[in-house]
């Protein structure tokens, strides 16, 4: 009993240091912050150990070690008071595709900071070069009832992962990491949003192929039962409305950004090939959909995207006040160079594959308020 209790306490050892290395390797903080933090994951996720764990800092690395001696219960009648375990773990930078050191990169990230800020639900299998971070600091702060396969670096969260199935999620599960910052919380508005109306309750409703030309929206867009809807290149300003397309059956779009105005939504509805790329140029560059993150947005707004096999988004989807659902089946979202998606709160349901890179030098621009803190399909790993 005392070496089976043993045995269980050195994977729970093994798991804290695994979290402690992935944290630390990617942390900011001058070296004595570092090892400050390694400490403190390394508690939070093992509980108590009459030894401080030892931490090693090196250029893009960081190694831990720790020993520590689980109390025994029917070994102490023969003098045996404790059993020693120890445990060891290495972390660094890579790059996904050929095992360079580079710098993490996190290509989902939540900005919730109390309940649940990230859901999976459904069969869906996830294959990114890139982590999904939460900041929500709850005990369930990354919530996981699904049965599909995750191929991804890493999930990390600032409070606990909780769900029915977390044999599913990968080996690199961190939690309790320290937030990180929202890269885009600066960003302005486009400067369209200082002009008039151009268009006021656009409705379109048939089968007739529908094209749309930039401009501002008042009262939104929608768009019922067409063929198609092509957006043709520039900047949508959605304002006191929504946009929404219901039943088309293509929506398309290369070059544009979406921009919503405080209290807008967004909902591509009903059996849709979604395919729309950022904006190529100027100051918003690298943006597909955005709203600026102030506070005279209203919490609890909505951005729906229902995806089919052949559907992508590529560029940078940045909604700090939105709550953003992603449904889809078949394989979508494999021909997207990148997708960034940086949001108050994320839901994926479906059964299909979803498929995000995060090669920021193909096609879309990456958005100069991320190029300080994001390097082209770059992640931090465990070394064996």
């Amino acid at each position: 009993m005392d070496f089976a209790n043993a045995m269980s306490r050195n994977t729970s050892l093994q798991k804290a240091l695994d979290s402690a290395a992935l944290s630390t390797v990617r942390s900011t903080h001058d070296d004595a912050g570092r090892k400050e933090l390694a400490q403190k994951i390394f508690d939070l996720n093992f509980g108590q150990c009459e030894n401080p764990i030892e931490t090693i800092l090196g250029d893009g690395i960081v190694e831990v070690s720790a020993t520590c001696d689980v109390p025994t219960t029917l070994l102490k009648v023969v003098g045996m008071k404790g059993i020693e375990i120890n445990g060891y773990a290495k972390a660094g930078y890579v790059d996904a595709a050929s095992g360079t050191p580079a710098p993490l990169d996190a290509c989902v990230l939540t900005l919730k900071e109390d309940r649940r800020g990230l859901n999976i639900n459904g069969t869906t299998n996830v294959t990114t070069d890139c982590g999904w971070h939460s900041n929500s600091t709850a005990t369930d702060s990354f919530g996981y009832n699904g049965t599909g396969r995750f191929d991804m670096p890493s999930f990390s969260a600032g409070g606990g992962i909780g769900g029915i199935n977390l044999n599913g999620l990968p080996d690199q599960v961190i939690e309790n990491a320290d937030a990180i910052p929202d890269p885009l919380a600066a960003m302005p508005p486009p400067a369209e949003v200082h002009d008039g109306c151009t268009h006021t309750g656009f409705s379109a409703n048939g089968n007739d192929p529908v094209t749309l030309d930039p401009g501002v929206y008042c009262g939104g867009i929608s768009i019922n039962g067409a063929d198609k809807a092509t957006f043709n290149p520039g900047t949508y300003i959605i304002r006191d409305g929504r946009f929404l397309t219901n039943g088309v059956d293509l929506v398309e779009g290369n070059g544009i950004l979406i921009y919503l105005e405080a209290g807008s939504n967004i909902t591509f509805n009903g059996g849709n090939v979604v395919r729309l790329s950022a904006l190529a140029e100027g100051t918003h560059a690298g943006f597909l959909i955005m709203q600026a993150s102030d506070t005279s947005s209203p919490g609890n707004q909505e951005a729906i995207f229902n995806m089919s096999g052949q559907s992508y988004i590529e560029g940078t989807l940045y909604l700090p006040h939105h709550r953003f659902v992603m449904n889809g089946d078949s394989h979508f979202n494999y021909d997207a160079s990148y997708t960034k998606i940086i949001v108050h709160e994320y839901t994926l349901n479906g059964n299909g594959t979803l498929v995000m890179g995060s090669d920021y030098e193909k096609r879309s621009p990456l958005p100069v308020g991320l190029q300080g803190v994001t390097q082209s399909r770059r992640v931090v790993r465990l070394f064996k």
